[in-house]
């Protein structure tokens, strides 16, 4: 009699058991079949760049709000093996889930556009689109000033590299500001040059012969 007993709480337990993974696995399985259903409802980002109107779309998806007309439109081959340079930059593209290696020994058109709506910045913004046969394929939101930064269109503002610790940046990232002083620095050296070369022309020759009637004859 005891040993039925036993066995019968046994099984009510096994029972309770079973019912609690089954109402479990349901649940789980509601919850996962939502997310499904709710990604899929979701619309992806939008990368076409056909017109000026795509690309200042696409800005928008980010929440970024950009002058009308592009600042720059350049061609730029992307190059076979990649630089340290285009190794970081590329780092940024992984990030927002794009890949320039994908693109090695294309030709790209680059359009950049100035940011009107960055958060608590005076200097000039610009967002950079690397557009392939009509859709953008990487690309960033940066600032070349001194203490300026490079990220991707979601990402957090970082400080470019070398800016922050005093490392001196690559020619590429190197600030307008910075150019402009080396340029004027260059200037005013050939300059010096120039006049030094121009008095030397110019500087009277003296002789230590004295003229005839030179002296006063009284």
């Amino acid at each position: 009699m005891v040993v039925l007993t036993v066995s019968a709480k046994r099984k009510r337990l096994l029972l309770a058991g079973a019912a609690v993974v089954v109402v479990l696995a349901l649940l789980f399985g509601i919850r996962a079949a939502s997310r499904l259903i709710q990604r899929e409802e979701e619309p992806g980002i939008q990368t076409a760049a056909a017109t000026n109107e795509e690309r200042i779309a696409f800005l928008s998806q980010f929440g970024w709000e950009v002058k009308k007309e592009a600042v720059s439109v350049k061609e730029v081959t992307i190059p076979a093996a990649f630089s340290n340079v285009y190794t970081e930059y590329n780092q940024i593209q992984l990030e927002q889930g794009m890949d320039l290696t994908a693109y090695a020994g294309c030709t790209c058109k680059v359009w950049t556009y100035e940011v009107t709506n960055y958060p608590e910045k005076t200097e000039t913004v610009y967002a950079t689109l690397i557009v392939y046969d009509g859709q953008i394929v990487a690309g960033d939101i940066s600032c070349a000033a001194l203490d300026g930064f490079m990220h991707g269109f979601s990402g957090r503002p970082e400080a470019l590299r070398g800016a922050e610790d005093g490392e001196a940046l690559p020619e590429e990232e190197k600030s307008c500001e910075k150019q402009a002083g080396e340029n004027s620095e260059a200037e005013s050296i050939e300059n010096t040059e120039q006049n030094a070369q121009s008095a030397e022309k110019t500087e009277p020759q003296t002789s230590s012969e004295v003229e005839t009637g030179a002296w006063p004859t009284d």
